[in-house]
């Protein structure tokens, strides 16, 4: 298997972040959200990235210490083809719990259908229950789901975050908070820029962010987010996303 050339994904101008939201009615922020953004071009952090070919021998050569505990997910427009194939390619004995946060319509079918394609559990993520390995959590869709440092469901209402009012970004920041550099995040297809405060709060914790691919997302405004902040790690195609997840997390077997 050949190692990985780095690159960036190309970005357009216009996709480019420029700006966060206020989180602080709804979520109390990580530091990162009073962290200056650079000034310096959002491809900086280069060293992280490999687009267009296999990324699983270099994942290890770029982290292999801290073994994850949690997998963050973010999906919207698109997502629900994106989140079967990457469940269908998880084992049974996956040793980290995934939670997802899919923006959605109340009254959808998202956890049956999902269910279908996993060997591991999937359920709705209920306030107060623990999170535990080798299970799937889905959020409700009209709420905004966090993990509190007792490793507990929270849900919590009011304004919307990045125009929903299901945003990723407090689940990404809560988990950066508890679990630190155990964390992955995945921001998949989606329109709008949902994620992009949370994948800032990962990797300011030692975490690791993987963004689909412009040419398997069916809209690429969420990763195209994700990506501009320097945050991201690998830029993958659909279909790598949970090979690189299991090696990811293969280590933490070994400990």
């Amino acid at each position: 298997m050949r190692q990985c050339e780095p690159r960036a994904p190309a970005v357009t101008n216009e996709l480019i972040f420029r700006g966060g939201a206020n989180l602080s009615a709804v979520w109390r922020p990580s530091a990162v959200k009073n962290t200056p953004r650079s000034s310096e071009s959002p491809f900086r952090a280069l060293s992280g990235w490999y687009v267009g070919c296999s990324v699983l021998s270099q994942i290890m050569v770029d982290h292999p210490d801290t073994p994850p505990v949690v997998v963050v997910i973010a999906a919207s427009a698109g997502g629900l083809r994106a989140l079967r194939t990457i469940l269908a390619g998880l084992p049974k004995s996956f040793p980290a719990a995934l939670v997802i946060v899919q923006h959605r319509s109340m009254g959808s079918m998202l956890t049956s259908l999902l269910e279908k394609k996993s060997a591991l559990p999937v359920s709705n993520a209920v306030e107060g229950q623990t999170v535990e390995a080798g299970h799937v959590y889905v959020n409700r869709p009209d709420r905004h789901l966090t993990i509190n440092a007792e490793h507990r469901f929270e849900y919590h209402g009011g304004q919307k975050i990045r125009h929903v009012l299901s945003s990723a970004n407090p689940l990404f920041e809560s988990s950066a908070d508890v679990f630190g550099p155990g964390t992955i995040g995945v921001v998949l297809t989606g329109s709008d820029h949902d994620g992009t405060d949370g994948v800032q709060a990962i990797k300011s914790g030692g975490g690791i962010v993987i963004a689909q691919d412009e040419a398997t997302s069916e809209h690429f405004h969420m990763p195209t987010s994700a990506i501009s902040t320097g945050s991201v790690d690998y830029v993958l195609p659909l279909d790598d996303i949970a090979p690189a997840l299991v090696r990811l997390v293969q280590r933490r077997e070994a400990h």
